[in-house]
């Protein structure tokens, strides 16, 4: 004859009793963590916007294959006050159609290529040593909305510049009529 103890709270076996309050403590802490992250859901959700293919979080949209900053086209990280931290990033590089775009208007290249650039300066900011422009020097075209440099209009503006000078230079053909040149 086998002998069973109870459990005296429960009525039930007694290793069965103990198996069943290991599994009620298991649930009750998995209950306090799923709490727990539906209060963290709930704050991701006030701040990320879903998309169809990723996500919105403060104006950057993410997806699996890229990171693109949406309205106006710059996503700065950092400040004045934090200089260590600061990136920049603009549509500097790719251009873009004009199907966005309006008031298009050719630019008086020359007035362009005259622009003074502000001189490199060496500085020291937050006790390291940098390389750089001065805001307030920097010619109002080339001001991005912030006072900081526009880079996109240096680089237009540079561009510019060495298209007039290549013109100077290679006496108005520029370096296709160089190219010609050399082969004949």
């Amino acid at each position: 004859m086998k002998i069973m103890f109870l459990d005296p709270e429960s009525g039930l076996p007694a290793k069965v009793a103990e198996k069943l309050k290991t599994l009620e403590s298991e649930n009750q802490r998995l209950r306090e963590e799923n709490s727990r992250l539906r209060m963290r859901i709930e704050l991701l959700e006030s701040v990320v916007q879903k998309t169809v293919d990723g996500a919105l979080v403060a104006n950057v949209k993410i997806t699996p294959t890229r990171i693109e900053a949406q309205q106006p086209y710059t996503l700065t990280i950092g400040s004045a006050e934090n200089p260590a931290a600061e990136i920049i990033t603009a549509n500097i590089t790719i251009p873009s159609t004009s199907s966005d775009k309006t008031d298009i208007t050719e630019i008086d290249e020359q007035k362009l290529a005259a622009l003074q650039l502000p001189k490199p300066k060496k500085y020291r900011r937050a006790g390291r040593w940098e390389i750089g422009f001065l805001a307030e020097e920097i010619a109002p075209e080339l001001r991005a909305s912030d006072g900081g440099l526009d880079f996109k209009a240096l680089v237009v503006c540079l561009a510019v510049k060495l298209m007039t000078l290549e013109r100077i230079v290679l006496g108005g053909g520029g370096v296709d009529e160089l190219a010609s040149k050399n082969r004949g």
